[in-house]
Order: C-alpha cells, then structure tokens, then sequence
C-alpha cells in the first residue's frame, strides 16, 4: 500500500497531465492564453493548494518553453490532434454552422485525448530541459511511467548542454531523430522576422538561449519610498531583491518565500510588480511635474501609474482604454498607491476633437503581437498567426494617427510595442511620419546604456534580463 505522502506525489503528477492536456488545447487550438486557460482550471479545481499550482504552472510554461523541440516526442495520434487547423477541421466534419463557430471554440467543444505516455513525455522532458537541477518528486512518478531508469534521467541532467539533455532524452525513450537545433525554438515565419535583423550567428543564438530562460520579477519602487529602504523592507517580509546599478527605482527579486501581493509595503502601496523593459518607456516619455499626459492605451495602467509617479503626483494623468475592466484595475492601484492625479476615460481608438489637443505627451503603447513576451509567455510562440502581424499593423497605425490629436504644439508623442518585429515598430513609426510632416523624432538617451538614440529604441531580453520592447519618441513641431 502507498503512503500518504507516496499518494500525494502521485496525485500531484497525474494532475499535471490533466491539465496539460487541456492548456495545450486551449492554447494551441482555441489560441487562448494559457495563464488565462490554467486560472479557470484553477478555479475549478479548488483542491489544488498553492504548492500544486506552483508546480502545475511551471510545468505546463516549461512545456511550452521547450514546445519546439518536445512537441517531437508526441505520438502521430497526438501530434494530429494538436495540428493547427485541426479544430476547425473536425467542427465541420461535425456539421458546426458558422454561427456556432465561436461558441464552441471559447466553451464546451470535447477536447482530443492525448495519451498518458504523451502528456508523460513532455512533462518529464520539459524539467529536464528546464529545471534539471531540481526536478519535482513528481518527475520520478513520469520516470517509472516511461520505465526509465532513474538513474539514468539523473545522468541526462547533468549534461550541461540543453541540445545534449534533449538528444541523450529523446534517445532513452526509444525515439531516434534528427539532433536538436535552436532555432526550432521559433517558428519560421517568425525566424524570418529575426532574420531582418541581420544579426551575427553569435548573436542570434543568444537571442535564442534567452528566449528559454525564465523571466526574473522586477518591481518598480514608488517615489515615496527610497529603492533601497524598500529592499530592507522586502527583506524582512521575505522577500530579497537587488536594486538596478542605472534605474534608481527598479529592483529585480531573487528570492521569495511568499506572495508579492501579500506584504505590507505592497498593500502600503511602495511598489508595483512592472517588467524592468516596461519601466524604460516611461523613461523615455520623461513627464515632468505639472504637465498634462494621456496613456490612450492604458491596459491596466502600469505605465500610467509610472508617469503619475514620475510627475510627483502633480499634473494629470489621463489613462484611457476600450476594456472598463482594465480601467477599475488602475482605478484600485491608483488608490493604493496614493496617485490622485490619474483620471480613467473609455477610448474607441478615434480622432480626438482639435481643441482638446492639449497634453503635453502622450504614450501609445499600441495592441501588438506581444512577441517580445514570448520569454514569460512562451505559448504566444505557437498561438500567435503570421497574418495577425499585418493586421496588428493596420491597427497600430490607425491608433497612432488618432492619439496623434491629442498632443499640443510642441509636444511628445512616444509610440511604443511589446514587440521587436520590424513591421509593427520601425515600419509603422516610419509610414507615420511620412504622412504627419508636423511630427519628428527626437534624439534621446537610452536609460539603460546612456547612450544618444536616433529617437527609436529596441530593447533585447539579453539587454537587461527583461522583456524585449520598442520605443519611438516624437516631437510635433
């Protein structure tokens, strides 16, 4: 008979196939968000404490990570049920009319059935790649599955080559394939986008290798408390940080035994949980005191927050976006942290009137392709659709003409993206100024390097352990 704790583990393991199984159709056919699709199976399974959705949600993210490579160990039956294309394929061999079309794909459509020693292999395999250092006790529940020595999976982690852990894994398994190259790690048309660089090979493979590291938290400090007061204050709740050699305010965390949104100096309102790349465009806006700004594509307005707070809680904030939820989110953090210069308004991403061109900036942090998210979001790799590039770009140009109303003469318009394909960067910052001749950009200098900047700034995961960001700053003469 097993023991409790024998019970638990197995336990822990067979839910981590279950759900993998169901965010991998989510995410790979209903091209849903897979944190969206792992907190409403969360939600469902109120059983799972805290220890298992830390391990569930890093098991299910490293399987992405690693989905260019992983996703050749699946069996045919597997591989045909997660092809793209396939949910649509079988909706109409089932005679689904259009109309029904969307319902089914965002509700109760039957999901296709992977089989154990699928779910096992990825699961397993994703550890090795990721974590080798501390697999889960739920990996020896997948090595007996597979009848793997375990022994043997101990001596595959220790190589120190990602390329040999996969090659020497897939080789225990039976499975004989090509060896493991890095750029399967992306999609082709998105290699081709990166390709546009014209990086060195050196370079580009770095690119890569960090595509597959996990993202560290970074938090920005707020202007009342002192970064490194602040870090003392973590540290006591159990939190330990490292305070930015350039960014005053921005400390990335290395350790934490708790929650971030449970200490004191978050409630207090000292900090807000913002990616370091994030933090560099409210940078590059540089408000001052007093001014009037309008973040028109809010979100749930972390960067208002930084230019409300940058401001010294003077001047005015105008955060805007289409989604009210978004909205009531910054309308709660604005109160927790003291900003009462932030104003919420909905926006349909049309001209504003010309006598209400008055703001001194405005930040466009434009809808994208998030693909500079891809290291903290790998499943967008595989969800998102090379035509949804151009379409995103139609978008963006469309919204940066409309917020381009609202700034007064000699004002600042920053255009920014999550993004680093050129298309949606370069490309629509340069078809905006060949047909709005009062607009120019305007030399800055970059907050990481302290370097002059044509105006434009592409930031790189590699640059500051961050996500990878676009910047443009323009000034209407």
């Amino acid at each position: 008979m097993k023991s409790r704790a024998a019970g638990k583990v197995d336990s822990q393991g067979r839910a981590c196939e279950q759900v993998l199984e169901e965010v991998l159709y989510e995410a790979l056919l209903k091209r849903r968000p897979a944190d969206r699709a792992l907190a409403d199976c969360f939600k469902r399974n109120r059983q799972y404490g805290a220890r298992d959705r830390r391990l569930l949600t890093e098991s299910v993210f490293s399987v992405f990570r690693w989905w260019g490579w992983l996703r050749s160990l699946l069996s045919n039956q597997a591989r045909q049920a997660l092809a793209p294309g396939e949910l649509n394929r079988r909706m109409t061999e089932g005679g689904v009319d259009s109309e029904k079309h969307s319902r089914l794909r965002s509700h109760n459509t039957p999901r296709p059935c992977l089989f154990r020693d699928d779910a096992v292999r990825l699961l397993l395999g994703a550890w090795v790649l990721d974590n080798p250092q501390d697999l889960p006790l739920a990996a020896d529940v997948w090595t007996e599955s597979l009848e793997l020595a375990e022994i043997q999976v101990r001596k595959i982690c220790r190589r120190p080559k990602a390329e040999t852990r996969f090659n020497e894994y897939s080789q225990a398994l039976g499975l004989h394939m090509q060896p493991a190259t890095w750029d399967c790690l992306l999609p082709e048309w998105a290699r081709s986008e990166l390709a546009k660089w014209a990086l060195p090979e050196l370079d580009e493979k770095e690119f890569l290798r960090r595509l597959q590291q996990r993202p560290p938290v970074w938090i920005r400090a707020q202007k009342k408390w002192n970064a490194r007061a602040l870090a003392a204050a973590l540290e006591k709740c159990g939190v330990e940080t490292e305070l930015h050699p350039r960014l005053p305010q921005a400390l990335r965390v290395t350790t934490r035994k708790v929650s971030l949104y449970a200490v004191e100096p978050f409630r207090q309102g000292a900090f807000e949980i913002q990616d370091l790349a994030s933090q560099l465009i409210g940078l590059v806006c540089r408000p001052e005191a007093g001014q009037r700004w309008w973040d028109c594509c809010a979100g749930a307005g972390g960067k208002s927050l930084q230019l409300a707070d940058l401001m010294g809680g003077s001047g005015t904030v105008v955060a805007s976006d289409i989604r009210a939820g978004k909205l009531a989110d910054l309308q709660r953090r604005a109160r927790r942290g003291g900003y009462d210069n932030i104003i919420t308004r909905a926006w349909k991403g049309k001209p504003i009137p010309r006598k209400a061109s008055t703001f001194h900036g405005v930040l466009v942090d434009a809808p994208c392709t998030c693909s500079g998210t891809w290291r903290r979001n790998p499943d967008r790799r595989w969800a998102v659709l090379p035509s949804e590039l151009e379409s995103r770009t139609k978008l963006q140009l469309r919204l940066l003409r409309a917020a381009a109303s609202g700034v007064a003469p000699d004002g600042v318009l920053v255009y920014a993206t999550c993004s680093w394909f050129q298309p949606e960067n370069q490309g629509v910052v340069e078809q905006f100024l060949a047909s709005n001749p009062h607009f120019s950009l305007e030399p800055f200098t970059h907050p990481l390097t302290g370097a002059k900047t044509d105006g434009t700034m592409q930031v790189w995961p590699g640059d500051g352990d961050c996500d990878a960001v676009f910047a443009a700053r323009m000034r209407k003469t």
